[in-house]
């Protein structure tokens, strides 16, 4: 995101607030593919690292406490990057609102794809009627 922003200058790399940004887009990625992966880990025997899983081992808890768990983790790292543009030095507003743009970006992808799931292009609004089946190639 850098290239398309512009560089940052040293110092906002290294404030506590810029950093406070980028760790909350990236466990807000992670944490949003733990919940949808789940059953798809679980199919494929991969499901060891998810977080999911992690807090209901760890806490002993059943499937749906560990996801409402990680869901207002969640939810609290979301928070976090929607007030970044407003907390981290000036200069780098446009590049936290680039990561907000990526996190939706993230979200969407998951919806689309139809990887974790039933395909939800008809949520999105994907075209219907004869000729329009590239608007489901991914599905």
């Amino acid at each position: 995101m850098e290239h398309a922003v512009g560089e940052l200058h040293p110092d906002v790399l290294r404030s506590r607030e810029f950093r406070t940004a980028v760790d909350a887009f990236v466990d807000a990625v992670s944490l949003h593919n733990d919940i949808v992966s789940y059953d798809r880990e679980v199919e494929e025997g991969t499901i060891g690292n998810n977080g999911v899983e992690v807090a209901r081992r760890a806490l002993g808890v059943s499937r749906r406490e560990a996801t409402a768990l990680i869901d207002g983790l969640l939810t609290a790292r979301v928070d976090t990057l929607a007030h970044a543009p407003a907390a981290v030095p000036p200069g780098a507003a446009g590049f936290t609102r680039s990561l907000q743009e990526a996190l939706a970006g993230s979200y969407l992808w998951h919806e689309v794809t139809g990887r974790f799931g039933p395909c939800g292009a008809a949520a999105v609004g994907k075209p219907r009627g004869l000729g329009t089946s590239a608007g489901y190639a991914f599905c």
